[in-house]
């Protein structure tokens, strides 16, 4: 009987017990929220990439003046072998038309542009602006040593252009004769048309070798 008795306490404190944890409001844990922090953005700048330096690189000018000499002279050599040069004994110098002067005229254009191509397209410069300034400079060097060389030595050598500029040189340092003045000054125009065609062919051939070398650039990238 008494254990009877204890057994039924027992089962009414078990059903009390779980009215009340039934009843109790069930309470809800928010799950952990993850977030993500970026990186504070940095404000320093870099001033050290970039180092200013000269806009004329010498070693593509030197090497453009050096392509346009060797120019000069092959096709020199070349207007000898089909006769179209200054070799000839008697070629008058101040006649731009003829068949030397022709192809001096060709002389020109081709070593000029060889001289500003050559430098544009090596120099490792920036802008278009930079190759072209470039191209004048290797052009203006390549003519210096045009007139040191057909001074010293040889006219022909270096065709109907390097004839006409020694002559030119001869009389402004008197070294001339007199009665070859008037020959000489008719023959000035158009050795300075050619010369001023000369050195603007050598700038835009300078931007030129300067796109070919970009393109190439995007090319290989």
């Amino acid at each position: 009987m008494e254990q009877q008795q204890a057994r039924t306490d027992q089962y009414q404190m078990s059903a009390s017990t779980a009215d009340r944890v039934i009843g109790q409001t069930p309470t809800y844990v928010a799950p952990a929220e993850t977030r993500y922090v970026a990186p504070a953005a940095r404000t320093e700048y870099r001033t050290d990439y970039y180092e200013r330096r000269d806009n004329v690189r010498w070693g593509p000018v030197l090497s453009g003046a050096a392509s346009a000499f060797g120019v000069t002279v092959i096709l020199s050599v070349l207007g000898l072998a089909i006769g179209a040069s200054a070799f000839e004994p008697g070629t008058d110098l101040t006649d731009w038309t003829s068949s030397a002067g022709i192809w001096g005229i060709v002389t020109v254009i081709v070593a000029f542009f060889v001289a500003g191509f050559v430098a544009g397209r090596t120099a490792a410069v920036w802008s278009s602006m930079q190759a072209g300034i470039n191209g004048f400079v290797a052009g203006a060097v390549y003519l210096a040593s045009l007139v040191w060389f057909a001074t010293t030595v040889g006219t022909n050598v270096l065709g109907f252009l390097g004839s006409n500029v020694a002559s030119i040189v001869n009389v402004a340092t008197g070294s001339a004769a007199a009665d070859n003045y008037g020959a000489v000054k008719d023959a000035a125009w158009g050795t300075f048309i050619m010369l001023v065609v000369g050195m603007v062919i050598a700038i835009i051939a300078g931007v030129i070798g300067h796109g070919a070398a970009e393109a190439m650039d995007d090319a290989s990238a």
